[in-house]
């Protein structure tokens, strides 16, 4: 079943959500008396328009853990929801430059942003915003596109984020290039489960599954005896329930990104809401990109060297507040990287989509536009991740 959903806040857009046909599915293969008693504390968050749900062992603190954890992550809504005025997104991008603390979180996930960018030929981009409004205000006021989106291109080919240092306060001035404008709709649930994780890491809890409705983190393994967490991949192009993978995980993040999930619809024509950052329109190469990582790719330390070669930092320009804050745990990212990169590969032509995953050692499943799937090299030969066709599919 679909349905629609209008949102409240600062739009009056319909988005078409097809929640019963999420792709990534978490099947649990317990026992009857482990249905009946369940060994795991659930719970569900709703946050930046994303129902994200956790699940811990049940021990005498997991209910506060789980509260505490909500509260953290709420928080993100009031730093990255640029329908929020009052964000510091919103503020960016009303204000085109504002300087901010060495440890906010925003730097960091703009200069995470900028990095994947650039390691993916430019085919992330968090600086469509212009674009973006452009299909909203289409869907509001009209039955057809106004204009070719392409005569946006002015403000969004060469649009980037800059970061500069204020030595006065020992702050970071953020500015965007006018005219464009940010929105990490790419991004920022995989930094939300991340941050999830990296909470109940502190927790001293080393089970568990953080879903963001295709944003994946899952470790320490949820079967005892194998000590995997088991995913059902779905077919985009079947009917629902139809798993035509199983992936076999013990630490690791699974994304997705894919064409059904949301629409913009102007008259009867529908748009999805990944858009190709050189053609200003939907993508059109795949029909959904899955994403399994265990370690990141292209987020493997800190960001020093890319501040110094990207922005022309110089080492008086890294407080010490900065350098704690862009210096890079492993697996700290992780659904992070993944969910970036599931939206740039399905920006990426074919051909060149698969061999990037392949020179690149990403683990990916690709449901592509002619029906076809692609496995990548590094998946089908990882012993670590268990990839299972599933005959049935179910």
């Amino acid at each position: 079943m679909r349905f629609q959903i209008e949102y409240n806040h600062m739009r009056k857009i319909r988005f078409l959500f097809y929640f019963s046909l999420i792709l990534i599915f978490i099947l649990s293969f317990t026992s009857s008396c482990e249905r009946k008693e369940s060994k795991f504390s659930e719970k569900d968050i709703f946050v930046m328009d994303t129902l994200v749900s956790i699940k811990i062992p049940k021990r005498k603190d997991s209910l506060k853990t789980l509260t505490e954890v909500e509260k953290e992550i709420i928080t993100y809504e009031k730093i990255f929801d640029r329908y929020d005025p009052e964000s510091i997104i919103s503020k960016i991008n009303k204000a085109g430059a504002i300087t901010i603390a060495g440890n906010n979180e925003v730097f960091l996930l703009l200069l995470i942003s900028s990095k994947i960018s650039s390691s993916v030929n430019k085919y992330f981009s968090i600086t469509l915003l212009p674009v973006l409004k452009f299909y909203e205000e289409a869907g509001k006021k009209y039955e057809y596109l106004p204009y070719d989106p392409e005569e946006l291109k002015l403000k969004t080919l060469n649009a980037q984020v800059n970061f500069s240092t204020n030595p006065e306060n020992k702050g970071i001035i953020i500015s965007i290039t006018p005219g464009s404008g940010i929105d990490l709709g790419g991004i920022a649930k995989g930094y939300i489960v991340d941050g999830a994780y990296n909470e109940l890491m502190s927790k001293n809890i080393l089970t568990g599954l953080i879903n963001a409705v295709g944003d994946i983190r899952v470790w320490g393994g949820e079967n005892k005896k194998t000590g995997y967490w088991v995913v059902g991949i779905q077919n985009p192009v079947k009917p629902q329930g139809t798993y035509e993978y199983i992936v076999k995980l013990k630490d690791g993040s699974i994304t997705t990104s894919g064409d059904y999930e949301r629409f913009i619809y102007v008259g009867e024509k529908e748009f999805h809401h990944i858009i190709n950052p050189f053609t200003l329109l939907p993508s059109n190469q795949a029909h959904s990109v899955t994403i399994i990582l265990e370690e990141n790719i292209f987020l493997t330390s800190d960001l020093t060297e890319f501040l110094k070669n990207e922005y022309n930092w110089t080492d008086e320009m890294l407080f010490p507040e900065i350098k704690e804050n862009i210096l890079l745990n492993p697996g700290q990212l992780l659904t992070t990287e993944a969910d970036a990169l599931a939206t740039a590969i399905m920006c990426m032509p074919k051909k060149q989509a698969r061999e990037f995953c392949n020179k690149n050692n990403i683990n990916a499943i690709i449901y592509e536009h002619d029906y076809k799937v692609f496995i990548s090299d590094s998946l089908k030969n990882n012993p670590n991740i268990k990839l299972e066709k599933n005959e049935d599919g179910k």
